[in-house]
């Protein structure tokens, strides 16, 4: 369960830093449609960078937020059924590659019409994403504050439930 509830705190934590980058792409481009856009790390190298390190979390890589909340809830799984744990890690896998194949496409490869004149984050953008980043390898990096922080949340859902 404690490994449910860091996932999911770490998910709002990095949907928050996808839906300021989406804002961010749609306003200097006017797009959001995967198929439209394409090379804006040439043109936008720091937004790049931010959207390389948030999709990363997203994905659980380790040393970001969602890396221990996964690892927990894979070990709970695995003692349960070790069938939905591979059912689990394909779903896993399926994601990863969405979103690895959408960073590519959205800032590697050839600039397309939109993107040929999109200009690099502001400083209010690199401060919010800043955040967003920084909250993102602290919470991997020193899970521990956020697990103490839930136990007492995690104590009372199983007392619920046993």
């Amino acid at each position: 369960v404690q490994g449910v509830m860091l996932q999911m705190f770490s998910h709002g934590v990095n949907i928050i830093g996808m839906w300021i980058l989406l804002g961010i792409v749609q306003r200097k481009t006017g797009s959001i449609s995967i198929s439209q856009l394409g090379g804006m790390a040439q043109k936008a190298p720091r937004l790049a960078i931010f959207m390389v390190i948030i999709a990363f979390a997203n994905i659980s890589l380790p040393l970001t937020n969602a890396f221990v909340g996964e690892f927990m809830m894979f070990a709970g799984v695995w003692q349960a059924n070790s069938w939905m744990t591979a059912v689990a890690a394909l779903s896993i896998i399926l994601a990863a590659t969405y979103t690895l194949v959408m960073v590519r496409k959205v800032f590697y490869g050839q600039l397309t019409p939109i993107t040929q004149n999109i200009t690099d984050s502001n400083k209010n953008e690199m401060f919010a994403l800043s955040v967003i980043v920084v909250a993102i390898f602290m919470m991997g990096v020193f899970p521990q504050p956020m697990i103490n922080i839930s136990k007492s949340a995690v104590a009372g859902i199983l007392n619920l439930y046993h």
